[in-house]
C-alpha cells in the first residue's frame, strides 16, 4: 500500500465538502418549495 500524499487528502476533503454543500442547498430548496406550497394552500 502506498502512502497517501497530503494534497490528495485535501482534494478528497474538498470533494466531500462540495458534495455536502450541494445536498444542503437541495434540501433547503425542497423545504422552501414545501413551505410555499403549504402557504398557497392556506391562502386558497
Amino acid at each position: 500500500a502506498q502512502i497517501i500524499e497530503k494534497p490528495s487528502i485535501n482534494n478528497i476533503l474538498k470533494q466531500r465538502y462540495r458534495a455536502g454543500l450541494e445536498i444542503y442547498r437541495s434540501q433547503v430548496f425542497l423545504n422552501l418549495c414545501k413551505s410555499v406550497l403549504s402557504y398557497m394552500r392556506v391562502m386558497s
